[in-house]
Order: C-alpha cells, then structure tokens, then sequence
C-alpha cells in the first residue's frame, strides 16, 4: 500500500498581540493533538509554524483555527484522506501590530 501524504498551506492574520496569539494557536493545536514540528519567527510582523496532525483531528483543527482568526487557504477534505495517511499543516500568521523590529538578546556567556 502506498503511503499517502497531504500539506495544506494555510495565511492567517490578526490584530493580537504575537505574544497572545502564539498562545492561543498552541492552546488550540493542543486540544486538536497537532504536533508542532517547526517555528520560525520573522521579525515581529510575522511567524510559520509547521504541524503534523492525524486525519481525524484535522477538520477540527481547522475549524478552530478559523474561530481564531479567518483562514485563507484550501479547507481540508477529510472524505479522500485514509486514517493513516501523513498530513502537515504550514502556517503562517501575520501580525498587524508588528513595527518590523524585533531584537533577540543573546545570553550573556560567562568566561
């Protein structure tokens, strides 16, 4: 049997604090059993977050993203998907209260 495999890109943008936003979507994929898999900030204007998700929780996830914030992107069709089929989800997430500067400190490393 062939291993099937599905990505779904999904843009979503808010007017949240990135703080609280990064919040709630990790409340939501947590509840939704979405595994976080890769985080990228960019400057503080916007951030990816990849995640992999079983089919069964999938729907869910979206539509509880979509209550978060409106996704632009395709909804996903869980009828062709098999239960054990690999899905990620690509998302990346706008901030419109971000100025375009974000300062990282470094650690200060004694020695």
């Amino acid at each position: 049997m062939e291993h099937k495999y599905y990505k779904y890109n999904w843009q979503v943008y808010t007017a949240k604090e990135r703080y609280d936003a990064l919040e709630q979507i990790k409340l939501i994929a947590a509840e939704q059993q979405a595994w976080l898999i890769d985080f990228k900030m960019y400057s503080d204007l916007a951030a990816y977050l990849r995640f992999e998700i079983e089919a069964q929780y999938l729907a869910a996830f979206y539509d509880h993203l979509n209550a978060f914030s409106p996704i632009e992107g395709d909804k996903p069709n869980t009828t062709d998907q098999e239960p054990e089929c690999e899905i990620q989800v690509l998302l990346n997430i706008s901030f419109s209260r971000g100025q375009g500067k974000r300062l990282d400190e470094i650690p200060k490393v004694p020695g």
